[in-house]
């Protein structure tokens, strides 16, 4: 290629000398018209240092594989962030969960609201452990000696088939969620189940 005069370039498509100004090449009729920055940098338009910058023209399909090779690039990188905030419950959540167990209410059947191991205890000391029905639970936050008090209230068929309402009284522990039955009294406060 020959030195080209002041006030020329080559044109990016035929390298042929043209005018500075010129917005189409007078030999391959190149369009020059820089409609962006991203153009003026494909076309060679673009000052770089005080020079112009000659670059060859990117197809549409040049374009598509840069583009495809940017996304798999950077798809690692996005679906591990996206594993990360799955991972991690929102902090309202955590929060939620945390003030839920220091409620003991990890501890309850989320089902009917009973403590599962009271149940199991309270069944296999009844005569008739079919006519167990659960009406009522409601269980203490945390106290001083750590554990949560729970107190359900239950029908069971008494000795004559009869149903009857009772009331256990238990400490459940937080971690296992067991419980150790403090007592079962009938309404009139008598003690209504023998052996426990």
């Amino acid at each position: 290629m020959d030195a080209i005069e002041p006030g020329f370039r080559p044109c990016p498509r035929c390298r042929e000398p043209i005018r500075e100004g010129a917005t189409i090449c007078r030999f391959c009729g190149h369009d020059m018209t820089p409609r962006n920055f991203w153009d003026r940098v494909v076309n060679g338009t673009a000052p770089q240092g005080g020079q112009s910058v000659e670059m060859r023209y990117v197809s549409g399909c040049g374009k598509s594989v840069l583009v495809i090779a940017l996304i798999l690039a950077f798809a690692p990188a996005i679906s591990q962030c996206e594993q990360e905030q799955r991972e991690q419950p929102p902090p309202e959540e955590a929060a939620k969960k945390a003030e839920d167990r220091r409620n003991g209410m990890h501890c309850l059947s989320h089902w009917d609201g009973s403590n599962a191991d009271l149940v199991r205890q309270i069944k296999a000391a009844l005569g008739d452990p079919d006519s167990f029905d659960h009406a009522d639970t409601l269980i203490s936050p945390l106290n001083e000696a750590g554990n949560h008090l729970l107190r359900m209230d239950f029908r069971a068929a008494n000795a004559f088939g009869g149903k009857q309402k009772l009331t256990a009284w238990a400490r459940i522990d937080p971690k296992s969620c067991k419980a150790d039955i403090i007592s079962v009294k009938g309404p009139d406060g008598m003690s209504a189940i023998d052996g426990l």
